[in-house]
């Protein structure tokens, strides 16, 4: 019993040391003071950035392209170029920590991630002393104090810190195989690419020259070929960062970066320089050096290896070879000898600086300092004494007080942060206004006035009051894709003016609202990113058939991500998500409940009734039940979905929405009854017929377990009980794009199930039997007058009317359909008049053509039969009720 804490202890050793390590080594910034910062390189730029970055997710952008508040509120399109890996994590921790203390606990967390990485990859061969030694004298390393203080490039320092952990995947798959490993391999990679650019150059260079040494060492060449192939999904990965750059560069003023770049002469590093004693002896801005220590370390590692050679295992000495080799060609990038290659490969010379390799020469001579301490206590103590010297030497940047951290983005628009050096990211044609020349103000030409303008996240707004036509000149930077304007929900033309600025052209006062989007470049990288991730996904699914419903259902999310890319599509899906997420952790298991003692009456009525009506929808209906409906959840309110719908005004014809697994459907649900009407809002201000309902059940299509809600769980036994195989049926059969008869089908399976079940099965009860069966026929005979009223709208939308004497004769038609609808009882007259398109195709969408379904079930005993035919023959067919009217 006592050897279990032992060996938690062991376990754990290693780590609670590198976190001991890491927070050492991020000591400045954990004694940050708000408005200090250590003086830098970067100074206050990743502070912004961060704050900025932050307030784009908030708003739900969830990969954020333009920032307002940046060039003195002018805007920049700074998010699309710049790499946003690590204003991902900041951002998450910023969200519950104040600045100074979000900072330190991310660069905390990337060197724990560094430290670990090291270690994993020392300790497969060498041991776990060897791994702890290699680690630490990695996060010692004077370059990694100059990334964090005196360069103050966090982004450039996590690509660092990621590298050895993506390392050891590679090598781990190179040696033994393991789908975990090479598709971790493939997120590494792609993490490197989006923590920087430097990161994704040196940082592929090296993995490929692993593969390399690995191949010529004997390695099999297929898993080699793989791991390429790995590499090249981190691309496919990254491409919602790499595609805008690659589209879009055009856009902005990216030539001032060329420019700047051929330039600057290149910054090689000398040998001696590498030995300096004090980093600051350098001749370059920022600490080069190494420090003799880590050089001593190497250079006996190298001499220990080559002593043991013999008495090393082929998996060592495949490892050793491919450091030393990274290590030599490294330090050659470093040496003006390499100058022919930097001048001949122009990505290379995107690195700008020689010196930036010691991003991988620095963890690499870590690595190979491991080596020689294997199992050596004494010696890898002796070495980490050297390395700490080195490292107090070298000392870290003094800190400055600057100013107070901005408490919002808007801050940031009442100063001038450009956070693009040269300019580079100035939008095309736009010209550099700083200063006096800074606009802050909207100007007018013509008999106009602007009131009330604001900037918020990705948006301006103004009231405009003109008497006729007039000339608007916003404070912003025009760019010509993403940006739309609208006055009064009415789109009008954004132009640039002859300093780049936004300018619109209005006829009549209004409410100007221009808004960001995003960009089609933007679309298409996270398209194709989600793409690749949900690949990944599915092949990780399909390769282990018990895999949790949670993992199929993310593999949805995915593929939902694939085409819902628009801005405000990620915002819904994000949000769907979350909630979701939230609804399926408030969880509880039925039966748990049904056992206590406390637990309501009525609640309890309902809860066992669900559960035996799924056990009879399974066993007497043969539907796919899975484990849905075994738990419950507690939602808010009286309606757990508000759905949107939109519809032509001048035919039956929806809008509709484009989804890879499900297809084209006309709505979008939203768990958010705000959120749903400001969706209706924008499709009304297109001229469209929109209807916002609510709705207490949803189904996810059998990818997760859905729980009874509350919600769902207050409706009548006889209603409970149809919802409940309704949704059952869903799970068990989806035809993509075939809304109207999912739903219908659903309708006929869900009031002839639940029939079966208090006529004739487990629930036999007359009173609710009969209930059952009057509501069928109510059903039905509603069925019947949509289709008399479908008819009619029909007929007259044909007849090309004009447009006032067209809604005179659908208002007419609508008031008639409802006089039936109030006169036979059949529901509320106000579903039908005064007309709406979109309400009326929502609710033919559940009633169409039910006379083909029940031709196949006359009597309650050829009801499963029915059910089994139905999904048989519309299960891949193109026109699913032809399928099932062919079966009559």
């Amino acid at each position: 019993m006592r050897a279990a804490p032992l060996d938690v202890a062991r376990r754990t050793a290693p780590w609670l040391w590198g976190a001991l390590v890491a927070a050492w080594v991020c000591d400045v910034f954990f004694r940050l003071a708000p408005g200090e910062m250590p003086y830098n390189h970067e100074t206050y730029g990743y502070v912004h950035r961060i704050v900025e970055f932050q307030d784009l997710l908030r708003a739900g952008y969830l990969f954020p392209h333009w920032a307002v508040d940046f060039r003195g509120g002018l805007g920049s399109p700074y998010f699309g170029y710049y790499q946003p890996g690590f204003f991902y994590l900041a951002s998450l921790f910023a969200f519950v920590l104040p600045m100074p203390a979000a900072l330190a606990t991310t660069l905390w967390s990337l060197t724990l991630a560094g430290y670990g990485g090291v270690l994993a990859l020392v300790r497969a061969r060498f041991g776990v002393v060897a791994g702890m030694f290699a680690g630490t004298a990695f996060l010692l390393a004077p370059y990694v104090h100059t990334e964090l203080t005196w360069r103050g490039d966090f982004s450039e320092a996590m690509g660092m810190m990621l590298l050895p952990a993506t390392m050891h995947w590679l090598t781990a798959w190179l040696d033994g195989g393991g789908r975990g490993y090479w598709r971790a391999l493939a997120a590494g990679a792609a993490g490197s690419i989006v923590s920087h650019p430097v990161a994704g150059l040196f940082g592929y260079g090296a993995l490929v020259v692993v593969t390399a040494c690995w191949v010529a060492m004997g390695c099999d060449r297929r898993r080699a070929a793989a791991a390429l192939g790995a590499l090249g999904v981190g691309v496919g990965l990254a491409a919602f960062y790499l595609v805008p750059i690659a589209l879009d560069w055009h856009l902005v003023q990216g030539d001032l970066l060329t420019k700047h770049l051929s330039e600057q002469p290149l910054q090689f590093v000398e040998l001696r320089e590498l030995f300096a004693p004090r980093a600051r002896s350098s001749r370059w801005p920022v600490p080069v050096a190494l420090g003799l220590p880590a050089m001593l370390l190497a250079a006996l590692a190298v001499a220990t290896a080559a002593w043991r050679w013999q008495r090393r295992t082929p998996a060592q000495r495949r490892f050793v070879v491919a450091m030393l080799v990274l290590a030599s060609g490294t330090v050659w990038l470093l040496h003006p000898s390499s100058r022919v290659l930097w001048e001949a490969v122009p990505l290379l010379r995107m690195a700008q600086f020689p010196w930036r390799a010691l991003f991988v020469l620095t963890p690499v001579l870590a690595i190979v300092g491991g080596c020689l301490v294997e199992g050596r206590r004494t010696l890898a103590a002796i070495g980490l004494v050297l390395y700490a010297a080195s490292t107090y030497a070298y000392g870290p940047a003094p800190v400055r007080h600057w100013w107070p951290h901005p408490a919002d983005a808007r801050a940031i628009a009442s100063g001038f942060v450009a956070p693009d050096a040269a300019n580079e990211w100035l939008p095309k044609g736009a010209m550099l206004m700083k200063g006096p020349t800074l606009r802050t103000a909207p100007t007018c030409a013509g008999i106009c006035r602007v009131e009330d303008f604001e900037r918020t996240t990705a948006r301006l707004q103004a009231r405009i009051t003109t008497a006729g036509r007039a000339e608007v000149v916003l404070p912003h930077y025009y760019f010509p894709v993403g940006w739309t304007a609208t006055l009064d929900g009415v789109e009008v033309p954004l132009e640039r003016t002859a300093e780049g600025l936004m300018r619109v052209v209005v006829e009549k006062s209004g409410r100007l609202d221009v808004r960001f989007g995003t960009t089609p470049a933007r679309r298409l990288g996270v398209t194709v990113s989600a793409a690749v991730l949900g690949l990944l996904v599915l092949g990780a699914v399909m390769r282990r058939r018990r895999a949790s419903r949670t993992a199929a259902g993310l593999l949805a999310l995915v593929v939902f991500c694939t085409g819902t890319i628009g801005c405000r599509s990620v915002t819904y899906l994000a949000r769907g998500g979350l909630a979701e997420a939230r609804i399926l952790w408030r969880r509880q298991p039925i039966a748990d409940l049904l056992a206590r003692s406390d637990l309501d009456r009525d609640l309890r009525e309902r809860l066992a009734l669900v559960l035996q009506v799924r056990t009879f929808a399974a066993e007497g209906l043969g539907l796919d039940v899975g484990e849905s409906f075994t738990t419950f959840a507690d939602v808010d309110g009286d309606a757990v979905v508000w759905v949107v719908s939109a519809a032509h005004r001048d035919r039956l014809e929806p809008y509709t929405w484009w989804y890879p697994v499900v297809g084209r459907v006309p709505y979008q649900g939203y768990f958010e009854r705000a959120e749903a009407e400001d969706a209706a809002r924008r499709l009304a201000a297109q001229g469209l017929d929109v209807d916002v309902r609510a709705a207490s059940a949803f189904s996810t299509l059998g990818w997760f377990s859905d729980p009874l809600l509350s919600t769902t769980a207050r409706t009548a036994p006889v209603a409970l009980a149809e919802t409940v195989i309704h949704e059952l049926f869903h799970a068990t059969l989806y035809v993509p794009s075939a809304v109207e008869f999912n739903e219908s089908a659903a309708t006929f399976v869900g009031h002839r199930g639940a029939m079966a079940f208090f006529c004739d099965g487990p629930g036999r009860d007359t009173a609710r039997c009969g209930e059952s069966q009057a509501r069928w026929r109510r059903v039905r005979a509603h069925a019947r007058l949509l289709e008399r009223y479908v008819r009619r709208v029909r007929a007259l939308y044909a007849a090309n009317l004009p447009e006032p004497a067209r809604e005179r004769v659908r208002a007419r038609l609508a008031e008639h359909a409802a006089r039936a609808v109030r006169r036979r009882g059949l529901g509320a007259p106000d579903e039908l008049s005064p007309p709406n398109n979109a309400r009326l195709l929502a609710m033919l969408a559940y009633e169409t053509d039910l006379a083909a379904f029940e031709r196949l079930a006359p009597a309650a005993a050829t009801l499963p039969t029915a059910i089994e035919r139905i999904v048989g023959a519309a299960r891949g067919a193109r026109d699913p009720f032809a399928a099932v009217c062919a079966l009559d």
